[in-house]
């Protein structure tokens, strides 16, 4: 983990614990009224705050020269991450490359439009990558805050840095965008939840199944959120049917994100998900891994 990254965290915990502590009646007015002016401060600047903090672990790769399983030197991409970039500058300059750069097809797709949009030079692209990453993050934030005390969208906040610090900041890996789409659809469904909106609420699983596409994960949550709809939606049992063929047709179209960059660089689609039926037996046995 990065250091950088646990300070930040541990401070937005603490703020959140001091922030209830303020609000206590006997709290000191100096305490209670520097919370309030902290918190009081315009969305832009929480805003660009946030980018900036998941900037921090990326710099703090290169100033350390630490390696990852994926990164020398906090750097140079290795293992899955050189597979990554090395198709990427394939589908960006247009070169002909092996047919497994048909695995991950829209992170490559994602990552070469990052490459472009920094001239591709690869230090400003995983920074320009930090920021989007966060930014998403911070949507889902946002949404929270809606409905929930600050303290608990600072916590959230929390969570999303964590997550990336440690297993996206700086690497050239799918976990970033599968985050980035992921906190995306939570984010549109937290609204369905409480603003129920048929149109939303397919938004919302498009994402979720682009976001377990891009980077494979829990694809059974697709058939839980499609029960859900059913069995507790407020319409009639007819109009609930339909809003289910709706649903399915989002399904599709968030797996179609995956597949269509695949299909323009003319790669096989047949990898894409080939770990399932491993990770899925080893769910079923016991976690005998992937």
């Amino acid at each position: 983990m990065h250091a950088t990254a646990s300070v930040i965290s541990f401070c937005l915990i603490a703020f959140s614990f001091l922030w209830i502590y303020a609000l206590r009646p006997n709290t000191t007015p100096a305490l209670r009224h520097t919370i309030s002016r902290l918190t009081s401060l315009p969305n832009w600047v929480w805003w660009l705050v946030a980018a900036f903090a998941f900037m921090l672990p990326v710099v703090e790769y290169w100033i350390t020269a630490i390696s990852h399983p994926n990164a020398l030197a906090g750097l140079l991409p290795w293992a899955d991450a050189t597979e990554y970039f090395f198709c990427s500058q394939g589908f960006l300059l247009n070169l002909p490359g092996p047919d497994h750069c048909g695995k991950r097809p829209f992170y490559l797709a994602f990552f070469s439009d990052i490459l472009w949009l920094t001239g591709n030079r690869m230090q400003p692209a995983l920074l320009l990558q930090a920021v989007i990453v966060g930014l998403a993050c911070c949507v889902l934030v946002r949404e929270l805050r809606r409905d929930l005390p600050g303290q608990c969208a600072i916590a959230a906040f929390a969570v999303c840095f964590l997550y990336v610090a440690a297993f996206g900041a700086g690497l050239v890996m799918t976990e970033n965008v599968g985050v980035m789409l992921g906190v995306l659809a939570i984010a549109v469904l937290w609204r369905v939840g409480n603003e129920p909106n048929i149109g939303l609420f397919v938004l919302g699983m498009m994402l979720m199944a682009a976001a377990v596409t891009v980077r494979p994960g829990p694809l059974f949550v697709l058939p839980a959120l499609l029960g859900w709809y059913f069995f507790y939606g407020r319409e009639k049992w007819r109009g609930r049917a339909m809003g289910l063929c709706l649903l399915v047709g989002a399904i599709a179209l968030g797996f179609s994100l995956s597949a269509v960059p695949s299909m323009v660089a003319g790669k096989s689609l047949g990898t894409t998900h080939s770990n399932f039926s491993y990770s899925l037996y080893g769910l079923v046995v016991g976690g005998k891994g992937w």
